[in-house]
């Protein structure tokens, strides 16, 4: 469906046409509707909150109109508008228009906003703490402790590493959304970045009863990248591949060079992706590669 309801008006703004939809959305019959303007069903407002003063003789689209349904629930539409014009004389003779309703989706933005705050001021700080801590045990600050706690607190180091890893990935991804990620890139050694990546995956790969095999070139290789978000992009990847490689395979990990680029892959022997995903999946996938420096 293209729109939710359809609406138009005469020369004064009055509503002459609407489209039956509109019960389903306001509540309201067509029929009572006739006569009346739209700002009498609600307000159009900008992105800012600001109302919005239309300029009703242009085309406008997908403009914020905030309305009351019978019931008296705020519903949020983006309406669409078209001037019509006698196509003789050019008088004025109303706007044609859309109106979808988007009352579901602000609702789902604003609970993953809330979401988002939620992880990024009530868990990041008490895991924080939480990593420090267990960084300065593993440290003779406290004295000596046996082999066998610190071993164990080297795990839950590691573990409160990777969370708070989980926690500024999913912080990225919201920025990358909204365009606001800034990326910082510098020429890095790549082999170090893989490797570093791979070091803390060894151990929690040995519960999956998977190995590593891991491969690089035999000189130093420099690529321009983000060497943050690269970790992040490689550690999600060999994540993946131990979590679904069957017990006893091997996941292997290769630096390779093509032609003007490095290519850094991760190889699982796990069942891979249903064929029917594939294309839902891959849809608006992004090649990423990094180019040697010089």
């Amino acid at each position: 469906m293209v729109s939710d309801w359809v609406w138009e008006t005469d020369e004064d703004f009055q509503l002459n046409f609407v489209s039956p939809r509109i019960f389903e959305v306001l509540g309201f019959h067509p029929q009572e509707l006739l006569g009346k303007t739209l700002f009498g069903l609600g307000v159009f407002t900008k992105e800012s909150g600001e109302l919005h003063d239309l300029n009703w003789h242009s085309p406008f689209r997908d403009v914020m109109f905030e309305a009351e349904s019978r019931d008296g629930d705020l519903k949020y539409c983006l309406v669409s508008g078209l001037p019509i014009y006698d196509p003789r004389t050019e008088a004025f003779l109303g706007v044609r228009g859309t109106a979808r309703d988007i009352t579901e989706h602000i609702r789902m933005e604003r609970l993953k906003n809330e979401f988002l705050s939620i992880v990024s001021h009530e868990l990041r700080t008490p895991l924080t703490s939480i990593r420090s801590a267990l960084g300065i045990l593993m440290t003779d600050v406290v004295g000596d402790l046996p082999e066998k706690a610190l071993s164990i607190i080297d795990i839950a180091h590691k573990n409160s590493l990777r969370l708070a890893q989980l926690v500024d990935d999913m912080l990225d991804m919201e920025k990358l959304v909204l365009d606001k990620i800034v990326f910082d890139i510098k020429s890095e050694d790549i082999h170090k970045i893989v490797r570093e990546v791979v070091a803390p995956n060894v151990p929690v790969s040995k519960p999956f009863g998977v190995n590593f095999i891991l491969q690089t070139l035999p000189e130093a290789t420099h690529a321009l990248v983000d060497s943050h978000h690269l970790s992040q992009l490689l550690d999600n990847l060999i994540s993946n591949a131990l979590k679904f490689s069957p017990e006893g395979e091997t996941v292997e990990v290769l630096v390779a060079k093509n032609d003007n680029f490095v290519r850094v892959s991760i190889t699982d022997h796990g069942p891979g992706i249903a064929e029917e995903f594939h294309q839902e999946i891959f849809r608006n996938s992004l090649r990423l590669a990094t180019r040697p420096h010089a």
